[in-house]
């Protein structure tokens, strides 16, 4: 479920996603969330903060909005830290358990 606020340009969505079902998703694909209310407003200048649960790779995840997009991802940074942040995979996901994450999304929109 989930919710969004909007003052101005400014967005805030919230949402709790639970007991994730993978099956009939490529588990090498990256697995990402449609259907934010509004598309950002070009610019990849987005702030998360997350809650997760039973979810490999889990630790450091940020919340990443695409340029006028309307879906977001997860990236982490691996601890080498010279490596580019990688998108969190479907198979990162354990499926049908408890896994959870709870997602609190800040960004910006062009109306």
């Amino acid at each position: 479920q989930g919710f969004y606020t909007k003052i101005g340009r400014l967005v805030i969505a919230t949402c709790d996603i639970t007991n994730i079902n993978t099956t009939g998703l490529t588990s090498t694909n990256t697995f990402y969330v449609q259907g934010l209310p509004f598309t950002n407003n070009g610019t990849v200048r987005s702030t998360s903060t997350l809650q997760v649960n039973l979810i490999n790779n889990g630790d450091g995840l940020i919340a990443h909005l695409s340029e006028n997009g309307v879906s977001f991802s997860f990236k982490y940074n691996d601890d080498s830290k010279s490596n580019p942040a990688s998108g969190l995979l479907v198979s990162d996901i354990k499926d049908d358990q408890a896994d959870m994450f709870g997602i609190t999304l800040v960004y910006h929109t062009s109306t």
